[in-house]
């Protein structure tokens, strides 16, 4: 049975902060239309995840590393294609060069495409 969420009313997380301003709902007239605009419109968000998902990756892989137990296919397909780009970290040295390779390694998708080589359809 299909859900209708046409009536739902939704608390967009920045009304305490715009409510509080004097005139604000007078001059912007619809705030949720304007907040709902801005955060369909926003691309500041998808680099910091894509990046953030690279350093999580390289974190996993480098854990993994350590480990002396048989990991599931889709892990050991995600470490090969991980450590295929990103060396293990053995000693000390910058990492904004593994964060960036990262970061495009994740933008590429190929991470998921050998996993689901593996395992499967993951969508």
């Amino acid at each position: 049975m299909a859900v209708d969420e046409s009536q739902r009313t939704y608390e967009h997380p920045l009304y305490q902060h715009v409510e509080r301003m004097p005139g604000v709902s007078v001059a912007l007239g619809n705030i949720d239309q304007l907040l709902t605009w801005g955060s369909a419109n926003s691309l500041w968000i998808f680099p910091m995840a894509t990046s953030c998902c690279g350093i999580e990756f390289m974190a996993a892989a480098q854990a993994l590393d350590f480990r002396e137990f048989t990991h599931g296919r889709g892990v050991q397909a995600a470490h090969e294609v991980i450590r295929s780009h990103v060396d293990h970290l053995d000693e000390d040295r910058p990492l904004y060069p593994d964060h960036n390779v990262m970061d495009e390694l994740v933008k590429s998708g190929e991470i998921l495409e050998r996993v689901e080589q593996e395992v499967g359809s993951l969508g």
